[in-house]
Parts: structure tokens; C-alpha cells; sequence
């Protein structure tokens, strides 16, 4: 699949994306090495909040993009960790593009309008907007999923033929509804909202940090009904797996599958264990040291990839 084609027709396929950004409100700050800014882009006819890094350099060369996709109930900053990865690309000369998926941080919506569908929609005008509005390599694009964002990028797959993929703590990189066992606690727990859901529309469920969320019946449908991790069949780019040793909802062995189906093609894998990580990698930590050594594997990574 040719990316430049590739990314022509996923513009197309959504006409919402916005040309004209004067009813966009933005701030942009710059720092040493990048320009950000928080702004809002269109997707299904809605506002997106989204974070766009530039890095400051001065290049005649377009640069390298990176999609960052947070995890279920995350938010495109996830407390500092996404932020800290995005300054590391644009360090290394890589913009990088983030948004809230529906109900989740500065996002305006429901948490009913989270469905694997409506991520995955808001991700593809991600980087359509970021390649239309700045100059970036459409021949040289990544992406990062974090735990359910391995599963949007998985689906993004299907479209997109991005040079590089690294997946922080792969739980959701899989097919079917395992991982609704795991967010929910259990497959008991799972039967009896699926079915509060069916009847109606959607359920609440309170999050083992205490975050309520309403899970739409779309939402169980949307993953149960998605093979994701076919998609990366074929894949021919670059592989990275991060990987805590004290993750709970995921260890290596069960990103084992994930691995197994894309090194035949890959142009190379790598896995990353980063010590003393849990689910968090340090994100949501007051000792920043496991934040750090996350952030430099995936920035590492990008730079060595896609420069």
C-alpha cells in the first residue's frame, strides 16, 4: 500500500476534517526545541481536543510524524508521560500529533460516544490534519498505543502504512472481548453490564481508580467484534514492544501472539522492559525515574526508526 495514496483517501473518506481553522480556538507556546499547540480539529462533526508538536529546528527537510493514542479513560497528556514523550521527538527533529478520544480528558463528549469506531475515526483525521497543515514526510509515519490505543493503532493498520509501531503495555493489542474482562473485572462482572447496556443503551461502571464511565453497548460491540491484531499481517516497518515487570494486566508472554504474527514481514522488533514499571510506566508516579526510562525507549525508538 503506498502511503502518500493512502493518506489521500483516508481525507477523503472524511470530509469533516477541517481546511479553515479560524473557529478553532488554539494556544501555542514554543519551546526550546518545539512549537505546541493545543487546538481543536474536526472529526464526525465534532470538535477534537488535540496537542500538535513541531519541532523548532530549521530544516529544508519535512519532518517525521508520530500519532500518540492514550488508553481507556486516559487523556492525550496521560499526567505528563505523553507530554514528555512529544518534547523527546520534537528533540530529535519528529512532530507528533495527540488527542482525547471521546469522554476522556478536555473532550466535550459522553463517554457513551467511546467506541473503538469513533477512536479510530478521530485518529485517522489526526494525522490527516497534522500532514495537511505543516510540512510532514507522509512517507514517514509512526505510532504509539498505549494499552487500548494498541488496539486503535492495530485498527489504524488496516489503512495506513506506518513505518514504525511501538506498543506500551500491549493488553488490548489482541482480537475479541478479552479485554473488556480485564477493564471490567471479570467475566461475571462483564455479562451483567453487557446485558444493563443491551437494555439500556448503555452501563456505569466505576474504574479501579474510581473514574465513573458509561460503557455504550457500542463499546462491548465495537471490541468484541474487532479482529485487530490481523491487521498486522504483512506489517513491513519497525516493531517495538515496552513492558513492565510489575504489569499486572499484561506480561510479554501474552504479547507473544502479537510478535509472533508480525516478525515474519517486520523490518525489525524490539522489546523493551523497563524495571519497576507497572500499568502506569511511572505516568502517574511521584518518582519520575521509570517515567523517564519509559519515555527515552520510546522516543529512542521513533528517532532511530524514522530518521
Amino acid at each position: 500500500m503506498q502511503k502518500p495514496l493512502c493518506l489521500l483517501s483516508l481525507c477523503l473518506a472524511f470530509p469533516a476534517l477541517a481546511t479553515n481553522d479560524t473557529n478553532a480556538p488554539t494556544t501555542m507556546q514554543v519551546a526550546q526545541s518545539a512549537v505546541v499547540q493545543d487546538l481543536m480539529i474536526q472529526s464526525r462533526g465534532i470538535a477534537i481536543p488535540a496537542t500538535f508538536v513541531q519541532p523548532s529546528i530549521k530544516t529544508n527537510d519535512p519532518f517525521p510524524l508520530v500519532l500518540l493514542a492514550h488508553g481507556h479513560g486516559g487523556s492525550r497528556h496521560e499526567n505528563g508521560g505523553f507530554s514528555e514523550i512529544a518534547d523527546k521527538l520534537a528533540d530529535y527533529g519528529i512532530a507528533s500529533i495527540r488527542i482525547d478520544f471521546p469522554g476522556c480528558g478536555d473532550s466535550t463528549e459522553s463517554f457513551t460516544r467511546n467506541t473503538l469506531t469513533n477512536m479510530v475515526t478521530d485518529a485517522t483525521n489526526a494525522i490527516a490534519y497534522a500532514t495537511s497543515h505543516a510540512a510532514i514526510d507522509n512517507e514517514t509515519i509512526g505510532i504509539l498505543g498505549y494499552s487500548m490505543g494498541g488496539r486503535v493503532a492495530l485498527e489504524l493498520m488496516e489503512e495506513i502504512d506506518f513505518d514504525a509501531a511501538s506498543f506500551l503495555a500491549a493488553a488490548a493489542s489482541n482480537n475479541g472481548s478479552q479485554i473488556i474482562d480485564r477493564i471490567v473485572g471479570g467475566e461475571e462482572s462483564h455479562k451483567a453490564l453487557y446485558a444493563q447496556a443491551n437494555k439500556e443503551g448503555s452501563a456505569l461502571f466505576t474504574t479501579a481508580f474510581g473514574a465513573q464511565q458509561q460503557l455504550s453497548q457500542a463499546w462491548f460491540d465495537d471490541l468484541t467484534d474487532s479482529k485487530s491484531l490481523n491487521h498486522i499481517k504483512g506489517f513491513t516497518g519497525d516493531i517495538q514492544i515496552v513492558i513492565g515487570t510489575e504489569e499486572t494486566p499484561v506480561r510479554i508472554e501474552e504479547s507473544q501472539q502479537l510478535l509472533d504474527m508480525a516478525t515474519p514481514t517486520a523490518a525489525s522488533y524490539q522489546v523493551n522492559e523497563i524495571t519497576g514499571a507497572n500499568h502506569g510506566y511511572g505516568f502517574y508516579s511521584t518518582d519520575g525515574t521509570v517515567k523517564h526510562l519509559t519515555t527515552d525507549a520510546i522516543s529512542a525508538f521513533f528517532n532511530n526508526t524514522l530518521n
